[in-house]
């Protein structure tokens, strides 16, 4: 029984975390220096930001809000972020949520 303990709760910690990363991922985006025009479903036409996964991606327009992260044009950034899945959004909103976990560079 001494034996299993320490088994059960470590198996008991490693589950619980799992649970608790299955309600966000993170990401690392690399955000460009310029914003660029994003035309919505709903709506008229406004800038966004760019960005790109990797560096050898082209840049995309991201229509969404990134909690935390105060955006400067002429700056090059590369960022890290929280995503997390939002239940029954609402019809003409996006079903993530990002949050700025931190800024890794900024040129």
């Amino acid at each position: 029984m001494k034996k299993l303990f320490p088994f059960l709760l470590i198996s008991f910690l490693f589950i619980s975390c799992k649970k608790e990363n299955e309600r966000f991922g993170t990401k690392i985006f690399i955000v460009a220096a310029q914003k660029t025009m994003c035309t919505p479903w709903y709506g008229t036409p406004h800038l966004c930001l760019q960005v790109k996964e990797s560096a050898n991606d082209p840049f995309r327009g991201f229509d969404e809000n990134i909690e935390g992260f105060n955006y400067v044009e002429g700056f090059e950034y590369t960022i890290e972020v929280k995503v997390y899945d939002i239940k029954n959004p609402p019809a003409d909103a996006s079903s993530k949520r990002y949050v700025l976990a931190r800024i890794i560079s900024k040129k």
